[in-house]
């Protein structure tokens, strides 16, 4: 239903971007990237607005829609609580921040759905990730080719894709309500400990 609401075909390869669009995120970067690939049976889903809740049209978000191809397809602002049924449309997610990211949601929501991944080597994204389910681009100077090459290194091997799916729920597994708790507890407890030491 969603491929159909944005004229995708069930047979694309959807690369999807999900976040907001502002250029620590590197949207400018992707779809200069992304317009590199040969192929019409590829599409790029840019899901997210310029802000948290608004589909304000800033001068970057005119900037790379001015750039796009036919094949990249924007969204708009998509409220939190219908962006896991966008997620069911999506073959790769993407996660180009130029920024020094810290933890990035997206990134473990990507995965829980089984998508596997391209980022950056920004921040800490790197660190909720492994190489079975994810493609890191380097960022240097070359960062617009990095990400090209990991954008075509997924097209052109849908293998690629579908060894990754599994792993990167298995990965998604290791940050749960659950665990989290857990390890907020036994910093609490140590921190408890240090101090009562003292």
């Amino acid at each position: 239903q969603i491929r159909q609401k944005y004229n995708i075909a069930n047979n694309d390869l959807v690369f999807m971007y999900c976040g907001r669009i502002v250029p620590d995120k590197g949207v400018y970067e992707l779809i200069r990237a992304f317009n590199k690939l040969p192929g019409k049976g590829l599409k790029l889903l840019i899901v997210g607005g310029a802000g948290y809740s608004t589909d304000v049209e800033t001068y970057y978000v005119r900037k790379i829609k001015q750039i796009r191809d036919e094949r990249i397809i924007f969204t708009g602002f998509v409220p939190y609580s219908d962006i896991q049924e966008l997620y069911t449309a999506a073959d790769v997610g993407v996660v180009p921040s130029v920024c020094q990211d810290a933890f990035n949601l997206t990134v473990v929501e990507f995965c829980a759905n089984g998508i596997p991944l391209i980022i950056s080597d920004r921040g800490a994204m790197k660190e909720l990730v492994n190489d079975k389910c994810a493609i890191i681009a380097k960022y240097n100077n070359d960062f617009e080719d990095n990400l090209y090459k990991c954008l075509k290194l997924m097209a052109d091997n849908s293998q690629i894709i579908a060894s990754m799916k599994d792993e990167a729920q298995a990965v998604a597994k290791r940050f749960s309500i659950d665990r989290y708790c857990d390890k907020f507890n036994a910093l609490l407890s140590d921190a408890h400990e240090v101090n009562y030491e003292r």
